[in-house]
This record gives structure tokens, C-alpha cells and sequence, in this order.
């Protein structure tokens, strides 16, 4: 059967080219503190990795980065078609609203505040729910094909067909070429009972200084390409 892509695909699994993207969730806090918040989360959170939290209210936001110090499973929940979907726990330490936004997170705080409670690491506070928690937080993919028009990409998270994320990925000269990808295509498969998803993503935006670069690598793998084909 003939191949109807106006692109080539070319392989590039012995180059180890990997991406990332960044993931928008909506979270539950908890409690918070001046030095840090926990939170419940249906997404499995790295003990080390480094998050944004933004708390939205009424017009007003408040964002901070933050480093992921505990993390637990905390239950499961049922899901829109019957599933079970885990729901983890953790706690996320401020990584720099001590220097930059400590006023604004006091005034958030006040805004909010429900109830208090004294721990030994400190004061900290319940708060009734902002309209919006929103988690953002980096995800890591490896790319398996590489097109002028796209690519396939492994990743353990699923992602929803049509939706739209800020993506990169990393050529071998470790320069990252970033563009904001749509989600064309997820397809469950599994390898020694582990699952993975193979995810076709459709390049929609790439700044011009990011699109030069990119042209550059792909006119790298035409030229590998045909000298493969002339041996």
C-alpha cells in the first residue's frame, strides 16, 4: 500500500532524541504554608522534580515553583466511564516565593484562609478552594520518527486526540527547537506487560529562529537518508 504522507518519516530511534512538554492540571490543595502547599493530584509526582503551581481567584493569581519533597498514594476515584483513577498526595516545597512573591502569598493566604493548624516544620493553613489550581508541570517523551510535519513519540502518559500542548524536543547537538504540537493520534501497545502509548503529533506553530534549526536537522537526516540508499 502506498504511503499518502506528504512528509517522510525518517527514523530516528538510534539518535536518542528526546522532548518535552508541558502538562496543565488541576489540582486540590490541601493546605499551604509560606514555605510550601500539599496538594491532591491524579498524576504520579517525582520525589526531586520541580513544578509550577498557580492558585487563580476573582481576577487575582498567584504562581510559584516548587520542588516535590513527599509523594503517596492516597485512594482512587471513579472516572467518567467507570474506571478507577488513583489520586497521590504530595508535598511541594517553594522554591523561590521566599525572595520574589512572599506578599503575595500572604495576601492569598488571608484572602482564603479557613482554618489553621501548628505542625513542628510550622504554621499552616486551610484554605477555602480557589476557582483554580492549575499544576503545571513537565513531562519527558522519546521520538521515535521525525517528519517535516510531525513526529511519533513514545511516552507513558496517554494524550488526548485534538488537544494542543507546548512541546520541544533535543537534536544530538543538545539545542531544543520548540513548537506547539496537536495531538493526531494515541495508540495504547505493550512490550514485556508494560504500557506505553505511540503518540503522532502534527507540529502547528514553530517560532522562525526554532524553524531554521529544525530544517537544519531534517536536511541532516535527507542527507543520511540517501547516502543509506546509494550503498
Amino acid at each position: 500500500m502506498k504511503d499518502k504522507r506528504r512528509h517522510k518519516r525518517f527514523s530516528v530511534d538510534d539518535l536518542a532524541i528526546t522532548g518535552k512538554m508541558i502538562f496543565d492540571t488541576e489540582v486540590k490543595i490541601v493546605n499551604i504554608s509560606i514555605s510550601g502547599v500539599s496538594l491532591l493530584v491524579e498524576r504520579r509526582m517525582e520525589i526531586g522534580s520541580e513544578y509550577t503551581l498557580r492558585l487563580e481567584d476573582k481576577g487575582r493569581s498567584f504562581s510559584a515553583r516548587g520542588i516535590v519533597v513527599w509523594s503517596s498514594m492516597d485512594g482512587t476515584r471513579t472516572g467518567p466511564k467507570g474506571d478507577s483513577i488513583p489520586v497521590y498526595k504530595a508535598g511541594i516545597k517553594f522554591a523561590d516565593v521566599l525572595n520574589d512573591n512572599i506578599l503575595e502569598l500572604i495576601q492569598f493566604i488571608e484572602r482564603h484562609r479557613r482554618g489553621e493548624e501548628h505542625r513542628l516544620s510550622g504554621l499552616r493553613f486551610h484554605i477555602k478552594a480557589p476557582e483554580k489550581a492549575i499544576l503545571n508541570f513537565p513531562a519527558i517523551y522519546k521520538v521515535k520518527k521525525l517528519s517535516l510535519g510531525g513526529m511519533l513519540i513514545e511516552s507513558t502518559q496517554p494524550l488526548e486526540v485534538e488537544t494542543k500542548y507546548p512541546m520541544e524536543i533535543t537534536t544530538p547537538e543538545d539545542t531544543p527547537i520548540h513548537f506547539l504540537g496537536r495531538v493526531a493520534s494515541c495508540l495504547l501497545r505493550k512490550h514485556d506487560g508494560v504500557g506505553f502509548y505511540d503518540i503522532g503529533i502534527e507540529f502547528m506553530e514553530m517560532p522562525e529562529q526554532d524553524q531554521e534549526r529544525f530544517n537544519g536537522f531534517m536536511s541532516f537526516l535527507q542527507d543520511i537518508d540517501k547516502q543509506s540508499q546509494d550503498l
